[in-house]
């Protein structure tokens, strides 16, 4: 059976790639002292990273070679992006030994992540999403951090973004709901879940920016 590619895949990660290259780039100018402009330029390159790739494999047309080479780095922009996001975080929030060790551990524990998934590619789907997720429960490490150097908003910005993606994750792995097949599909709201998460984690990152 032939499958017919949704007509808008890919097409909501294209259109916040490109406003994440004006609003990162607004971000990293706004930033202040090293430790800010390291952050947000690491979580500015994984964001913009995860949505042009996302955007350049769903959009276009590969052969099958090209199309698993894509996949592979589409799910290795993932996990950067989940240890991008909480960078800024532990290093502005949570300066000191206290962030940097947990900066330190996040990122390694997302470099085996990374190697155990291009090596084990045929991995159950739950077991890599169960990864994601794990990931981005550990971020809330930085929360009380966040909570007092930024305040109450950005924190809750920073809750409910991890729960868009969890709840986008679960749409992605029941196939449902799957409005229009053929037009807007389960797939699509996976993407529209991650960029309505992406929005609320940037706006917290901008919050402890400024």
């Amino acid at each position: 059976m032939h499958y017919t590619r949704p007509l808008l895949r890919g097409l909501l990660h294209l259109v916040w790639f490109e406003a994440s290259l004006v609003a990162g780039t607004l971000l990293v100018v706004a930033a202040r002292g090293s430790r800010q402009v390291v952050g947000v330029a690491v979580y500015v390159g994984c964001l913009s990273g995860m949505l042009g790739v996302s955007a350049l494999y769903h959009r276009g047309r590969w052969s099958r070679v090209a199309s698993g080479v894509l996949q592979r780095v589409d799910h290795v922009m993932i996990f950067l992006l989940i240890a991008g996001t909480a960078t800024p975080i532990f290093l502005v929030a949570a300066p000191g030994t206290y962030g940097l060790v947990c900066l330190i551990v996040l990122w390694s524990v997302t470099a085996v992540g990374i190697g155990t998934h291009l090596a084990w590619m045929d991995a159950p789907e739950w077991l890599v999403g169960g990864t994601f997720i794990g990931l981005g429960v550990a971020n809330a490490l930085a929360l009380p951090a966040l909570w007092v150097t930024a305040g109450v908003a950005a924190a809750v910005l920073v809750i409910v973004g991890g729960l868009l993606y969890v709840v986008g994750a679960l749409a992605y792995h029941r196939r449902r709901p799957d409005p229009v097949p053929s037009v807007f599909g389960y797939h699509e709201v996976f993407h529209a879940f991650v960029c309505a998460a992406a929005t609320c984690h940037y706006i917290a990152i901008a919050l402890l920016v400024g």
